[in-house]
């Protein structure tokens, strides 16, 4: 295999100037963004603006449901299911 001088160092003249091609128009594309964000200034707070106020408080949860009604909740779910009740157990039941 002979290798070719010649050859090689042109087509490190072809890589560098398509680095520099890329660079160049990288750096365009990137001053572009730059004036257009300056010149729309849609990304700037308005300086006179008050600040957010904080978050409400969340809602506080609401009680859980009587026993009565869990109780009933198993017994539906148990005759539904086709099993006994005490193989039902409930973790929370919430309103919609």
């Amino acid at each position: 295999m002979k290798f070719d001088l010649p050859a090689f160092l042109q087509s490190l003249n072809f890589m560098w100037q398509g680095m520099l091609g890329i660079f160049l128009v990288t750096a365009v594309i990137l001053l572009c963004i730059f004036l257009l964000n300056r010149l729309t200034g849609k990304f700037a707070a308005p300086k006179d603006a008050a600040p957010p106020e904080p978050p409400a408080p969340a809602a506080p949860e609401t009680p859980a449901a009587p026993p009565e009604v869990t109780a009933a909740v198993a017994a539906a779910l148990a005759e539904a299911m086709g099993t006994e009740v005490e193989g039902i157990r409930i973790a929370s039941v919430k309103r919609l």
